[in-house]
């Protein structure tokens, strides 16, 4: 299943057995860049897992980054100054496009 989250700041998601939180969405200072209107914005994630404390973390993560968690692999497609969007692909997710083979 491939499905699309747009949390809020101070909210978290639920899906299936794992519960995000976002927060503290600010730009990032990076040295590399001197403008700090250019610098991406960064996001704090705080990830739970029911009944697997050993995948529980936080994180502070920026827009294109992936994570796995469990099976679920989840990329962060937007942050704003608002909300974090992140996209879930499970395990149960069918290909949208499959490949035929010809000999």
């Amino acid at each position: 299943m491939n499905v699309t989250y747009r949390v809020p700041e101070s909210n978290q998601l639920t899906h299936d057995d794992i519960r995000i939180g976002v927060g503290n969405i600010w730009r990032d200072p990076s040295p590399a860049d001197g403008d700090p209107a250019r610098t991406p914005l960064g996001a704090g994630l705080w990830i739970f897992v029911r009944d697997h404390p050993e995948h529980d973390r936080r994180l502070r993560v920026r827009s294109g980054d992936r994570l796995q968690i469990m099976d679920h692999i989840v990329t962060v497609t937007h942050i704003d100054g608002e909300s974090v969007t992140l996209a879930f692909v499970s395990p149960d997710a069918q290909p949208t496009n499959t490949l035929e083979v010809t000999a």
